[in-house]
């Protein structure tokens, strides 16, 4: 009986500590008008791209990662917490900022929220934007909603020609002490 005990306490134990998310390793469509809502982390590692729904992320704390990039076409953020990226995520249509930033390691630029051709945003403002690094394909000119913490810092891309690929981020400097100086007390 007590082995019994045991085993029922361990994997309680186990349920209440491990954190849930969606694991794609196979075939995700979201069809035209559909949608999907994620109110957990996701773990991609097989081809999450042809759709043209939207996907939106949800909640207090929401991340993606896994091994290939997922490809959605209307995304909508409102994560208390922010989405955290460790994998890119790219877009189609329209991405609607309502809570959250879109945070990517500024440490690894290989990390990127992806604007394709046709792709815009709305709703960004201070707490609401992508933290990290940003990039365009295939796009003339663009208005990357970049900032950090608290702050939106947009940067500006006019271009003469289609940009193939850009990116872009913010990094915060204290004017006092750039980049590069030594402080003096």
């Amino acid at each position: 009986m007590n082995r019994y005990l045991n085993i029922i306490t361990f994997f309680s134990l186990v349920s209440a500590l491990a954190q849930t998310a969606l694991y794609n390793n196979g075939t995700i469509r979201i069809h035209d008008g559909g949608t999907l809502g994620f109110h957990t982390d996701l773990i991609n590692d097989s081809p999450f791209d042809e759709n043209r729904g939207l996907v939106g992320f949800y909640g207090e704390n929401a991340t993606v990662f896994g091994t290939v990039v997922p490809l959605f076409y209307d995304v909508e953020v409102a994560v208390e917490n922010d989405l955290i990226l460790t994998l890119g995520l790219d877009t189609r249509n329209n991405t609607n900022f309502i809570i959250g930033d879109i945070y990517t390691p500024k440490t690894n630029g290989a990390v990127y929220y992806n604007f394709l051709s046709d792709a815009f945003y709305n709703g960004e403002g201070n707490l609401r934007k992508i933290n990290g690094y940003a990039a365009i394909t295939n796009k003339l000119d663009f208005m990357f909603p970049v900032g950090s913490n608290e702050a939106l810092r947009p940067l500006t891309l006019n271009s003469e020609r289609v940009n193939l690929f850009a990116k872009c981020a913010y990094f915060f400097q204290n004017p006092r002490y750039p980049v590069g100086t030594a402080r003096q007390f």
